[in-house]
């Protein structure tokens, strides 16, 4: 995952927290597109044997000194099942648990 130059990583970078959430678990912007495409994926695998799907969204890092955080722009995609449809020639390939 990339970080800005000079930029802490991800995991030591405090959270963008809302002084008016809409709920108690969404009481801090997002610093990763990745909780949430799990989230979806993990709905969706229980319905269909093939689940692709992708996000752009922003993420919300602090800059040291500054009020407002950097609103980065990201893509996630999330790919599960296997790559061809089921065929009676077709080998097994099953997409592994992670692909690049």
């Amino acid at each position: 995952m990339l970080v800005p130059a000079g930029a802490a990583p991800l995991d030591q970078q405090p959270y963008v927290t809302l002084a008016n959430p809409i709920s108690a678990e969404r009481t801090s912007m997002r610093h990763s597109l990745l909780a949430s495409v799990l989230e979806v994926m993990a709905g969706n695998v229980r319905q269909r044997e093939r689940t692709w799907l992708f996000e752009i969204g922003q993420v919300y890092l602090m800059r040291e000194g500054e009020l407002l955080p950097d609103e980065i722009r990201r893509l996630v995609i999330a790919i599960s099942g296997p790559r061809h449809p089921e065929a009676w020639q077709a080998a097994d390939t099953r997409t592994p648990t992670f692909t690049t």
